[in-house]
């Protein structure tokens, strides 16, 4: 099978062309730059897309933008990936359906405009990232420890409290993604998600513990702190979980 994987560098798109080569499938890298193996698409004007899909039998959207260009990436070019006829699975998020988050707001409408503009999609939903939460503490305590004493061990470093989060593998999640597209279209929304529930407070503890730093907690007030507080980025207790943990993240990326 050969697939087109859009985001195909990024930390989903690159986890998900490894386990389509491990599978024995061939994977075309869609990217705004050239390069070996990728071919040039852009979801906002079009260009290249038609040559992109000319010769592949499936496409893997995990191209995703949660700035400024979120609606060109996740609703115009979700729109332009499932003309082209071909199956579509689109990468989402856990929990969007009434998240205020104006990029969750945008993620749940590309899952909109799939559903009306193909015929053959699948919708894989997943929680936040192990990477991803790594990346925002490891950003904060870079942030905040300027003038670092012990190396940066004891660097205090601030964390938002009370908010409900559920980290999973993305390798895990990209060996989903190989899995449904193997099986083929579901037309549906799939869910996909970490182990364990956490509030953040232990996040950045045991982050800490393992990467040095002493956090301390930001009260946090919003409509879009609320929605996490509730617990809205946490999956039901029927989705499909991950066996990699946070604590196993931590030491195999240490």
């Amino acid at each position: 099978m050969r697939v087109l994987v859009t985001g195909g560098t990024g930390t989903l798109g690159s986890a998900v062309v490894e386990k389509l080569r491990q599978h024995g499938h061939e994977a075309v890298l869609g990217s705004r730059k050239s390069g070996a193996g990728r071919v040039v698409i852009n979801l906002a004007t079009g260009d290249g897309i038609e040559r992109a899909v000319a010769s592949v039998d499936v496409v893997v959207h995990t191209a995703s933008d949660p700035g400024r260009h979120a609606r060109t990436t996740d609703v115009v070019g979700t729109r332009r990936l499932a003309e082209t006829g071909l199956p579509v699975l689109y990468t989402s998020i856990i929990g969007i359906d009434e998240h205020p988050y104006r990029y969750y707001r945008i993620k749940r409408e590309g899952e909109q405009v799939l559903e009306a503009a193909s015929q053959n999609w699948t919708v894989l939903r997943a929680t936040q990232f192990h990477a991803f939460v790594d990346r925002l503490l490891t950003m904060s305590k870079s942030a905040a420890a300027r003038v670092p004493t012990n190396g940066g061990r004891d660097a205090r470093f601030p964390f938002s409290k009370d908010l409900w989060l559920q980290p999973v593998s993305h390798y895990e999640v990209a060996a989903r993604i190989v899995d449904l597209v193997e099986a083929g279209p579901t037309n549906t929304i799939e869910q996909f998600a970490g182990p364990e529930q956490f509030v953040s407070q232990d996040l950045a503890r045991s982050w800490a513990d393992a990467r040095g730093g002493r956090p301390f907690w930001m009260p946090t007030v919003g409509r879009i702190s609320r929605a996490f507080k509730d617990g809205s980025a946490l999956a039901g207790p029927d989705v499909a979980t991950g066996l990699t943990t946070w604590t196993d993240y931590l030491s195999e990326t240490d």
